[in-house]
């Protein structure tokens, strides 16, 4: 075989290897595509079973619902035992915000699913319990998901 046929055969192996290369970067994008929804889907799953889970808790157990009613309209009315549990109820509630927030700030879930949990939070001014017992939990919880939820008008 000559040069010039030797170099023709090696630019239709190059434009066939870069044609190659091209529909595999185009699979692996499919493929992270698919795997991003899936994960996505999943940290949307988890966020829900653990506020079902929650809500289940505070069903199953008539005092506990009325404890967490009675520091959401009257918290300053808490005696001292029904205080703490009502901070470790609403320490629950923060600690799965946070973990909501967090994950949306890494963009695995995405801002619509957010605005859901922003809304929970941020629109409380009714939930006299809830806004003032905020400084209880402040301190536990990661400086940009403090800041965050102090930026809100509620609090």
């Amino acid at each position: 075989m000559t040069n010039e046929g030797l170099s023709k055969w090696a630019a239709i192996a190059e434009i066939v290897s870069g044609i190659a290369v091209v529909i595999s970067l185009l699979f692996i994008l499919q493929e992270l595509n698919n795997n991003t929804n899936a994960v996505q889907s999943a940290t949307l799953q988890a966020a829900m079973d653990t506020s079902n889970a929650y809500l289940l808790m505070l069903i199953e157990n008539p005092e506990l619902l009325q404890l967490n009613e009675k520091g959401r309209q009257s918290y300053t009315s808490l005696t001292p035992e029904e205080l703490m549990t009502y901070t470790m109820l609403t320490r629950n509630q923060w600690v799965r915000f946070q973990t909501n927030y967090s994950q949306w700030k890494r963009g695995v879930l995405d801002d619509e699913d957010w605005y859901f949990y922003e809304k929970i939070y941020c629109n409380v001014s009714s939930d006299e319990g809830f806004v003032l017992s905020w400084p209880l939990h402040r301190d536990f919880l990661r400086p940009d998901f403090v800041e965050y939820v102090e930026s809100c008008e509620a609090y």
